[in-house]
């Protein structure tokens, strides 16, 4: 009897060890982000430029993107030859645990937030070189960030660094100025793509545009918010 009882002690106490082992050793593979980042190479958003990095990194780090797609936001926003041959892999080859969740922030600001933010960068220089940046087509940008990313992309989480004035598509202030801010909402539906289950946050919505007035920049929010809603996503706006 003794001897059967040490025997099956002896295998409990195995067993034991080896699925503990295997749970440490195998990290839990964390939810897939798909992200989206759009920067406006526009003038008037120089000063929000200058941000990047912690904009960036806030929303990338924040967010643990498995993927990121870089777009810039420019007066030919879909039709730029300056563009991202393919998303950055942002959690390939990570060390740290999902589950740890300060050290896998460390881990993504200090290896993966350099490659979304230089990526960023060399697109605007690209497109500055080029000579298209000074125009705001916010919602064609939309529309090539759609096209480019999967198709059955569980959670799309999308950073738009831009002042958000339109200005080729949809005369957002001018529409504004008159009171028409249901004729705003209405034509950004109608030229915004599908956005069921994304996450849009607006950094810098108003800002660096100086001719604006507080009751417009307000204004300028809430016509996004409704459009972007309109669309099936959800509006962030968390300020600059």
């Amino acid at each position: 009897m003794k001897v059967g009882l040490m025997r099956y002690t002896v295998l409990l106490l195995a067993l034991l060890v080896a699925v503990t082992t295997a749970s440490c050793g195998t990290p839990a593979a964390a939810p897939a982000v798909t992200c989206g980042v759009l920067v406006d190479g526009s003038g008037s958003t120089a000063e929000l430029n200058r941000r990047l990095p912690r904009i960036v990194g806030d929303f990338v780090a924040g967010n643990a993107c498995t993927t990121a797609r870089v777009v810039v936001i420019s007066a030919n926003s879909p039709g730029e030859t300056c563009k991202q041959a393919a998303p950055l892999a942002l959690t390939e080859g990570m060390r740290t645990d999902p589950s740890n969740v300060e050290s896998r922030r460390a881990e993504f600001e200090r290896d993966r937030v350099p490659l979304v933010v230089g990526q960023a960068r060399q697109l605007l220089a690209c497109v500055a070189r080029a000579g298209t940046g000074d125009g705001t087509d916010v919602v064609g940008a939309f529309g090539e960030l759609a096209r480019t990313l999967p198709s059955d992309a569980p959670d799309v989480r999308v950073l738009v660094v831009s002042d958000m004035v339109d200005t080729v598509r949809v005369d957002v202030v001018g529409l504004i100025r008159d009171g028409r801010t249901g004729a705003v909402v209405s034509e950004l539906r109608s030229a915004l793509p599908p956005m069921s289950g994304w996450t849009v946050t607006a950094a810098g919505a108003g800002f660096g545009t100086t001719a604006l007035s507080p009751v417009e920049t307000t204004a300028l929010q809430a016509v996004w918010a409704d459009a972007v809603g309109g669309r099936g996503a959800r509006y962030v706006q968390p300020g600059a």
